[in-house]
C-alpha cells in the first residue's frame, strides 16, 4: 500500500540509484529513460497524501541529494521533449513533477538556484509556443 512510509521510502532509495546518477546514465544504462518514465508515472500516480509525505522527507534531505533529484527530472523532462515518438503525458508528468520540485525549492528557501529549474526544450515546445499565443 502506497500510504505505508516503508514502501514511500522506495521512490527516495530509487532516486539515489547509481544508474540514474551517473554522469554518462545513457550509455550505462539504456533502459535509464523508461525507468523514469515508470518511476515518475508511479509517483504521479500516488495518493496526494503520499505524495505530501514524501515530498516532506525530500524537503528534510541534504541539500545535494534534492539537487540530484531535479537533475535526473530535467534529463527526462528533455528527453520526453524533445525525442520523437514521445508520449505527450510523459513530458507533462515529468514538467509537472519538476513544478513540484520548484515549489519545494521556494519552501527550503531557495537552496537550488532558480536556472537549475529552467529547461529549454519546455521553452522551446512548440505545445507551449502555442499556449501563449491563444
Amino acid at each position: 500500500p502506497t500510504d505505508d512510509p516503508e514502501n514511500l521510502c522506495v521512490f527516495l532509495v530509487l532516486f539515489e540509484n547509481p544508474l540514474l546518477l551517473a554522469e554518462h546514465r545513457t550509455a550505462l544504462f539504456p533502459g535509464f529513460h523508461r525507468a523514469l518514465r515508470n518511476l515518475i508515472a508511479a509517483l504521479s500516480s500516488l495518493p496526494r497524501e503520499s505524495q505530501r509525505q514524501l515530498f516532506n522527507w525530500l524537503k528534510r534531505l541534504p541539500s545535494e541529494f534534492f539537487g540530484r533529484v531535479v537533475d535526473v527530472v530535467q534529463q527526462f523532462v528533455t528527453f520526453a521533449l524533445t525525442q520523437p515518438g514521445q508520449n505527450a503525458s510523459d513530458a507533462s508528468a515529468s514538467v509537472l513533477l519538476l513544478q513540484t520540485l520548484w515549489d519545494l525549492n521556494k519552501e527550503m528557501g531557495g537552496i537550488l538556484p532558480e536556472w537549475c529549474f529552467h529547461n529549454t526544450a519546455v521553452s522551446q515546445s512548440g505545445d507551449l509556443q502555442e499556449h501563449y499565443r491563444q
